[in-house]
């Protein structure tokens, strides 16, 4: 087990994950920053909100990597399936445009 000055050391450099300790361990923690014991937030409460929009930062970057094309242009893969279906379903349609052209105007006489 820490001693309380390792403790608040960790504390200071946002060591201290929140999400692995055990019900005990948060109690103990909370009652510390009550007391006085440790410094720097109200609460074990006030302390997890932190590492909590920490977490959800590191979130939010991996996710801006992982999906370059919509972050930055708003397309989604979904997008560009779309767009590549659409197309696709005109090409035998354009590949055939002399014969249908012919055939129309066939049709017209």
């Amino acid at each position: 087990m820490a001693d309380i000055k390792t403790l608040q050391k960790a504390i200071d450099e946002n060591r201290v994950d929140t999400r692995k300790l055990a019900p005990e361990q948060l109690q103990a923690l909370d009652q510390a920053f009550k007391s006085g014991e440790l410094t720097g937030y109200d609460s074990a409460k006030d302390y997890e909100r932190l590492i909590s929009l920490g977490a959800l930062s590191v979130g939010k970057d991996k996710e801006k990597r992982l999906e370059p094309l919509k972050s930055s242009t708003g397309i989604t893969r979904g997008d560009l399936v779309l767009a590549g279906s659409a197309a696709g379903s005109f090409v035998p349609y354009y590949k055939d445009l002399p014969k249908l052209l012919d055939a129309l105007s066939k049709s017209r006489v």
